[in-house]
C-alpha cells in the first residue's frame, strides 16, 4: 500500500495512505487532503497523483519554499520507494510496496449531504441559509473513520455550504444573463492556479429539445474571462483558447465535472488533438446546472502547470458552476414572464 511516513523534530511520526486514484493536495489550508500546519508551508504546496503506468507523481503548485526530493530542489518527480519529500519543516518518506492499477481519475466528490442540500436547491430555487452540519457520513463509515478524518469531513461541508451561501448572495440580485455570467467567471478566476475561464451558453433550441447525452446541442459563443482582467488587456502571451471537444463531450454526456490534473497524461483525454494543441495541463470543466436544467458549460485551466487543481478544487468549481447555472435558468424565467404576449 503507497504511503507517506510524516516526520518532523520534535513530534511523533505519521502515516498517510494513498487510497484509491484521486490526486491528493498537500499544504497549509485546512481543505488540503494532507495538511502540514507550519508557516513554512504554503497554503497550496504540492500535489501527488497516481500516474496512467500505475506511478506516485508529486507536482510542486508554485510554493514558496518549494519541494526538495533527497535534498535535491524539485518542480516534479515520479516518487521511487524510500524517496525523502521535504516540503518545509516536515520530512515525507515515500513508501510503496505494491503495484498500482488506476481505476477512477478526477471524478467529483461532496459530502453526501452536501450533495441532497444541493439537489434539493437546485428544484426549489430558493437561497439556502448556512445552517449547522452534523454527521455527514454513513455509520459503517464513522466507525472506520478518526476523530481528525471526522472534523476534516465537517469543516470541508461548512465551508462548500459557506460557498454556497456566497455564491447565491452574490448571483442572486443579478438581472441579465450577461451579468449573471461576468461574475461567475469572476468567482472561479478566485480559485488557486486558475489562469483562464470560459462561459459556453447552450442557444434556446438545445435548451428545449434538452437530452444532452445524445449529442445535437449548439452553444452561443463563449466568454472568456483571464485573471487579472479581460481577454486581451494583459495577456498577450497566453495562446488563444482552443475548446477541446473531448472534454466538452464528456461533460455535456454524463452530466458531471470534470478534473484534468495532467492533459496530456490523462488516459481519457491524451488522445485528443484539441487537447495537445491547445497546451491544457491543468483544467476543470462543470455542467451549469443540474438534472434538467443543464445551461451551458463553465471551464477554468492553467497552460503552465500540471496539478495545479485537485478534487477539494473541483468541488468548489461544482458548486459555483451548479450556482450559475440556476441563476441563468432564473433569469431567464423572469424574462418570459416579462415578455409581452404576442398576438
Amino acid at each position: 500500500m503507497p504511503r507517506f511516513v510524516i516526520e518532523r523534530t520534535g513530534e511523533s511520526s505519521r502515516v498517510f495512505e494513498l487510497l484509491g486514484d484521486r490526486p491528493v493536495a498537500i499544504g497549509r489550508a485546512k481543505s488540503s487532503n494532507l495538511m502540514l500546519d507550519d508557516a513554512s508551508v504554503s497554503r497550496q504546496h504540492a500535489l501527488v497523483r497516481c500516474t496512467p503506468d500505475s506511478h506516485w507523481q508529486i507536482i510542486d503548485r508554485d510554493s514558496s519554499n518549494g519541494l526538495r526530493i533527497n535534498g535535491v530542489p524539485t518542480k516534479e518527480a515520479v516518487l521511487r520507494p524510500d524517496d525523502q519529500v521535504l516540503i518545509g519543516e516536515y520530512r515525507l518518506r515515500f513508501e510503496d510496496s505494491a503495484v498500482r492499477k488506476v481505476v477512477s481519475y478526477g471524478t467529483l466528490r461532496l459530502p453526501p449531504r452536501f450533495e441532497r442540500i444541493l439537489k434539493e436547491s437546485a428544484y426549489a430555487g430558493a437561497e439556502l441559509p448556512v445552517e449547522a452540519v452534523g454527521n455527514i457520513a454513513p455509520p459503517a463509515a464513522t466507525k472506520r473513520s478518526s476523530a481528525a478524518e471526522r472534523v476534516r469531513a465537517l469543516e470541508n461541508e461548512n465551508r462548500l455550504l459557506t460557498l454556497l451561501y456566497r455564491v447565491n448572495r452574490s448571483l442572486g440580485s443579478l438581472a441579465t444573463i450577461e451579468d449573471v455570467t461576468r461574475q461567475v467567471l469572476e468567482l472561479v478566476l478566485e480559485i488557486e492556479g486558475a489562469q483562464r475561464a470560459y462561459a459556453m451558453l447552450l442557444d434556446d433550441d438545445s435548451i428545449l429539445r434538452g437530452h444532452f447525452a445524445s449529442g445535437g446541442y449548439t452553444f452561443l459563443p463563449a466568454v472568456i474571462r483571464y485573471k487579472g482582467g479581460a481577454a486581451g488587456s494583459d495577456n498577450c502571451s497566453l495562446p488563444q483558447l482552443t475548446i477541446s471537444q473531448s472534454i466538452i463531450r464528456q461533460v455535456m454526456q454524463a452530466g458531471l465535472p470534470v478534473l484534468v490534473a495532467d492533459g496530456k497524461a490523462d488516459p481519457r483525454f491524451s488522445a485528443s488533438k484539441s487537447v495537445v494543441s491547445s497546451g491544457i495541463q491543468s483544467a476543470m470543466c462543470a455542467p451549469l446546472g443540474i438534472g434538467n436544467r443543464v445551461r451551458g458549460l463553465l471551464y477554468v485551466d492553467n497552460l503552465s502547470r500540471r496539478g495545479m487543481f485537485a478534487v477539494d478544487d473541483l468541488n468548489v468549481f461544482a458548486v459555483i458552476a451548479v450556482q450559475a447555472g440556476l441563476g441563468i435558468d432564473r433569469v431567464r424565467s423572469r424574462s418570459e414572464i416579462l415578455e409581452p404576449v404576442k398576438v
